[in-house]
């Protein structure tokens, strides 16, 4: 996978010779190329007006407010056909995005440490009992 640099001002700061955190300075993943169907165009170009229509919920992104992508379809196509044509064509959309976002989730959390009970020294214990028995 290519990489590249972020041109996200952290040259300012080597200028500066200011030293940031490792996670603001790691090179940015460059997007993959793809390819879209030319009878999917239209779709995917309306996809892309739209992105600001997710709906989020306690796990994440539930999926796209059919009612405002609706709304807006009828803004943009007079036709009922095509106005079908494309809601159909942005729900295919919608399903693989969220199942890409379900994928990444599953592979981030397969990378994160298990989460071990650590036992705590006769001096943490101590502090914790003081913290305890203070007063507000």
């Amino acid at each position: 996978m290519p990489t590249g640099v972020a041109h996200d001002g952290t040259d300012s700061f080597k200028k500066l010779n200011i030293r940031l955190p490792a996670k603001f300075t790691k090179p940015v993943e460059q997007p993959r190329d793809f390819v879209v169907d030319y009878d999917a165009w239209p779709a995917f170009e309306f996809f892309l007006k739209i992105q600001a229509y997710w709906l989020h919920g306690f796990g994440g992104i539930t999926g796209l407010d059919h009612g405002a992508v609706i709304g807006r379809i009828k803004l943009f196509e007079s036709s009922r056909s095509k106005q079908q044509r494309l809601l159909e064509c942005l729900e295919a959309i919608e399903q693989g995005a969220l199942q890409a976002w379900a994928d990444k989730r599953a592979e981030d959390d397969d990378k994160k440490p298990d989460k071990q009970r650590v036992a705590l020294t006769a001096t943490q214990k101590k502090s914790i009992d003081e913290r305890k028995s203070w007063r507000c």
